[in-house]
């Protein structure tokens, strides 16, 4: 009975550590594949932090960059709007009295503004370009009316029909680049 007792024993200590090393490698698999989560996790977050780092970077070079274009960009529609006014103040001038004097005055005004015009258009929207362009262009439609009047007025043998056709256009030309320099300046 004794050897009885020993084999009973011993079927149940086997089945027992058959129970305890299953539920165990189960226990302790779990374990490392639970271990081996968090380590990759550990892995991701890290990579994840790193890649927010440089884009964050990124970011704030792109911000600081756009920074610097605005500001550049504000100076610059600054200076032209500037040099737009002084030529409008020559051209109301030129309006007022159409002389030699005011006409020399208005065209380096006019050169000046065109100058500034070309040299910005790298930073200058396509639109406002255009715009000015266009704007630069009537205020040369102006002198060369301007021009006109005054060598009409210097003549003898002018008619003075001509000479009201021809301040008539000036009107025109006036009212169109008060117009555009308005719109400008609403934008």
């Amino acid at each position: 009975m004794e050897v009885f007792l020993q084999i009973i024993t011993l079927i149940a200590m086997g089945t027992f550590a058959l129970f305890f090393k299953s539920y165990l490698s189960k226990y302790f698999g779990e374990k490392a594949k639970n271990l081996a989560t968090k380590e990759d996790i550990e892995e991701i977050t890290e990579k994840v932090e790193k890649v927010k780092q440089e884009q964050n970077l990124i970011y704030s070079e792109i911000k600081n960059n756009r920074e610097r274009f605005n500001n550049k960009q504000f100076e610059l529609y600054n200076e032209l709007w500037s040099s737009l006014v002084e030529l409008k103040i020559s051209a109301d001038s030129l309006w007022g009295e159409a002389n030699s004097r005011n006409l020399k005055d208005f065209i380096e005004k006019l050169v000046n503004a065109e100058k500034s015009v070309m040299k910005s258009s790298l930073l200058l929207e396509d639109e406002h370009y255009n715009e000015l362009m266009r704007l630069i262009n009537i205020f040369k439609n102006f002198m060369i009316g301007k021009k006109t009047l005054i060598e009409q007025r210097r003549s003898r043998n002018i008619d003075e029909s001509e000479i009201i056709h021809t301040i008539e256009n000036n009107r025109e030309y006036k009212i169109k680049y008060d117009e555009l320099i308005e719109k400008l300046k609403s934008k």
